[in-house]
């Protein structure tokens, strides 16, 4: 327990805006916080964005993104009544001295978003994760770079600030084309911290992404001593050329495989066994199903317009898991096709010359299209071979209107109609398509002294940790849907947004590397298991019991916070923050702070501020 005793109680107390029998849920809030102390964040903004002289009086821009991020990790919805929850957390303002409800206005929040773009949103996020890599000693020998997008509706003002995003139509990574959309690229390192982002235009192609990318980390690192890992954009010619002229590495799917190239690569070598995993998601009966590797690799070197060449070997890998799954989804799409004929067939026979009925198929263009439309999956439209046949019929027109007679004149006139015949499954091409199943093609620079096949390829497997960083922002932080119009704004979202993000895997790194140290798990996170790689969402969940109430007597202000648990204790621990973090953090900043007995009844916990 914490008191506070001072002359003048009555207006301390009513400038630090805290409401006597109150209190507050702290325990999110005090480590991000600390993180954010520990990044410099708002004296990084300050440096960059100072306030003009007329607004000198008002919070800095700083400090207002800094409680603007604070609000989204603890409540994960973007910017929805930011003043609210400001004037209910009344220990914001222990934190933040001076900090009121009427800096977080909506003009106000708006004037920072504003201020942050005009200031070069690029040259701060760089600043930031250069801070992120320098406090954490964060060493980097992988990179992972992949983009994503994220769908919008309704209207989106493309022609305010300059150089803003374009929210405009894209090709969705899910397919679902004629929706509008903006772009985000990310690159993590290998403990999934992010150390580049940006939001970019919504019909932004991949592939003129990756190498901007690798020389904004070149130069946040000061060297190019990393593997670049992404997806098969990465691995076009020009992008391959460009990281080995700057000396760097990448490791990536090969760009636009072909089953022609594939069968050619086979005939350069033999599939040798590499090493072999248990698939946790496949198990016969009780027995788990191991996921076997086997590959070769031989050198392909690659050549710029000016013929100097590049070292660049291709790396052949067979999955025994994959090839049965990618032969399963050809049979599936075959069954699908067949079922769409078979419609057709139908069809064809219920609408086909009947007297003088008109037909479905009325030309053989006509049917065409339709066995098209039914066999439009790659991966079967040359395994099923569809008989067209024709048939010709004669309807007769009578010349008089009315209902006709035996004796009614009429015109004879032949009608040329198509029906959908049988189908045959090429037996032979689909044994071609199950040979060449289960494949993936890597093409890497990185010589065989300095990694192995079986390296390369645990490597690449590796390029999940991106989409964990993704999946983090789209899911634990609610950023869809987004409220905002304006695109610039839009982008400085996102910024807080991945903000928060780079702190949760500070958060990841920390606990994970102090557990190995420790040689121990973090017990009680779970019901029935405990942890060795804990996430900082089921952290921070842990922490959200810890509470401060407000009480007075005899106009001494106390702050009496609740017991913390083993649990708490030890996540204190392992995030490097001290057992001792939650004390007023800024009571004494303001009021002369006393250590007294408790007189409330309560226990006595008495914590002194580390930071």
């Amino acid at each position: 327990m914490i008191a506070v005793k001072s002359e003048s109680f009555a207006k301390d107390t009513q400038a630090l805006g805290i409401k006597f029998g109150s209190s507050n849920d702290i325990g999110m809030l005090i480590p991000i916080w600390a993180y954010l102390r520990k990044m410099q964040f708002a004296e990084s903004i300050d440096a960059v964005v100072p306030l003009p002289g007329r607004n000198s009086a008002r919070l800095s821009y700083g400090v207002t993104a800094e409680v603007l991020v604070l609000y989204m990790a603890s409540r994960p919805h973007t910017l929805y009544k930011c003043e609210g929850w400001v004037e209910e957390c009344g220990y914001l303002r222990l934190l933040y001295p001076g900090l009121k409800p009427a800096h977080f206005t909506e003009s106000r929040v708006q004037d920072t978003f504003d201020a942050l773009f005009s200031a070069s949103l690029d040259d701060i996020v760089f600043q930031q994760c250069c801070s992120v890599v320098k406090m954490w000693d964060v060493k980097v020998s992988d990179i992972n770079i992949d983009l994503t997008n994220f769908t919008l509706y309704g209207e989106y003002d493309n022609e305010g600030a300059l150089d803003a995003i374009k929210i405009e139509y894209g090709k969705p990574k899910d397919g679902q084309t004629g929706k509008k959309q903006f772009a985000l690229e990310i690159a993590v390192c290998e403990d999934m911290i992010p150390l580049h982002f940006r939001a970019l235009d919504g019909a932004t192609a991949d592939v003129t992404r990756y190498t901007k990318v690798w020389r904004q980390i070149r130069d946040t690192l000061g060297n190019s001593d990393f593997v670049t890992t992404g997806d098969s954009k990465l691995t076009s010619q020009e992008n391959l050329i460009t990281i080995s002229a700057g000396g760097g590495r990448y490791i990536g799917p090969e760009f636009h495989r072909t089953e022609k190239n594939l069968a050619n690569y086979l005939k350069k070598g033999k599939l040798e066994h590499l090493y072999s995993v248990r698939n946790r998601n496949k198990t016969d009966g009780n027995k788990p199903i191991m996921t076997e590797f086997s590959g070769f690799d031989f050198q392909s070197d690659i050549a710029d317009d000016n013929g100097v060449t590049y070292y660049q070997r291709t790396v052949v890998v067979k999955s025994n898991i994959k090839e049965f799954e990618e032969f399963e989804s050809i049979l599936r799409d075959i069954d699908r096709v067949t079922k769409r004929l078979d419609e057709l067939q139908i069809s064809s026979l219920k609408n086909g010359m009947t007297t003088e009925k008109k037909k479905a198929f009325r030309s053989e263009d006509e049917v065409l299209a339709a066995v098209s439309m039914a066999k439009n999956f790659s991966n079967v439209k040359d395994l099923i071979n569809v008989q067209i046949v024709p048939h010709c019929d004669v309807i007769k027109k009578y010349d008089t209107r009315g209902k006709p007679t035996k004796n009614s004149r009429y015109t004879e006139t032949p009608i040329t109609w198509y029906e959908v015949g049988g189908y045959t499954v090429n037996q032979d091409k689909l044994q071609e398509k199950k040979d060449l199943c289960g494949y993936i093609v890597l093409v890497s620079n990185i010589t065989p002294e300095e990694s192995s096949v079986e390296e390369l390829v645990k490597s690449f497997k590796l390029e999940y940790r991106v989409e964990h960083v993704i999946r983090r922002l789209k899911n634990s932080l609610n950023l869809k849907p987004v409220y905002l119009h304006l695109p610039d704004r839009i982008e400085v979202l996102l910024y807080l947004l991945m903000t928060v993000v780079q702190i949760m895997s500070l958060m990841d790194r920390s606990a994970r590397l102090a557990l190995a140290e420790q040689k121990k798990a973090l017990v009680g996170l779970f019901p029935k298991r405990n942890s060795r790689r804990p996430k900082a969402e089921y952290m921070l969940d842990a922490l959200r019991n810890i509470r401060v109430n407000y009480v007075c007597k005899d106009e001494v202000l106390s702050a009496v916070y609740s017991k913390q648990s083993q649990l708490a204790l030890d996540i204190f621990s392992i995030l490097d923050l001290g057992s001792d973090l939650y004390i007023s953090s800024g009571l004494d900043r303001m009021l002369e702070v006393t250590f007294d007995k408790d007189p409330f009844g309560f226990e006595e916990y008495l914590y002194n501020f580390v930071f």
